[in-house]
């Protein structure tokens, strides 16, 4: 899934650093990266309750921020 995720957003810069659009399938395959990831921290964290939960994501969710912010200051903040 991390791959998934990785690979998607390298179209995405790709694409904004060559002032191209970006193509729908980078998009949706990153939608459903981290949608699936977020989902198997939660699920993993359910077992201790709902604060595990909030717990096991926050991680994946600090990760996600570190990810995109150097990202779209490299694109020029031209990502969508």
């Amino acid at each position: 899934m991390d791959g998934l995720i990785y690979a998607s957003s390298m179209v995405m810069l790709d694409s904004a650093r060559r002032k191209v659009p970006v193509r729908p399938l980078a998009r949706w395959l990153l939608g459903l990266g981290v949608a699936a990831t977020m989902a198997a921290n939660v699920a993993h964290g359910l077992g201790h309750g709902p604060s595990g939960a909030v717990v096991a994501a926050w991680p994946f969710l600090h990760n996600l921020g570190g990810m995109f912010g150097p990202l779209r200051q490299a694109a020029g903040a031209e990502f969508s």
